[in-house]
């Protein structure tokens, strides 16, 4: 819902903008979305690379019984 009344709000504004500054408005506008696409851009960058810095290593006792099992089905064929 919230989404809903800002898209309205933009709508609005974007609208009063355009009426007021003409042609201006719709570079300002772009300028504004690229911007706000870029910055998103950056962040995701940010949040990959923070979550490669962290070493996700498999619980010993798991990977052991993966193995077993591994060694398992070897044996049973």
């Amino acid at each position: 819902m919230k989404l809903t009344l800002y898209i309205l709000m933009g709508i609005i504004t974007s609208l009063i903008a355009f009426l007021a500054l003409g042609n201006i408005a719709i570079i300002i506008g772009f300028g504004i979305i690229i911007g706000v696409l870029i910055r998103g851009l950056i962040v995701l960058n940010e949040v990959n690379n923070r979550l490669k810095r962290h070493d996700f290593k498999l619980d010993k006792e798991k990977t052991a019984k993966e193995k077993y099992i591994e060694e398992r089905d070897w044996d049973v064929q």
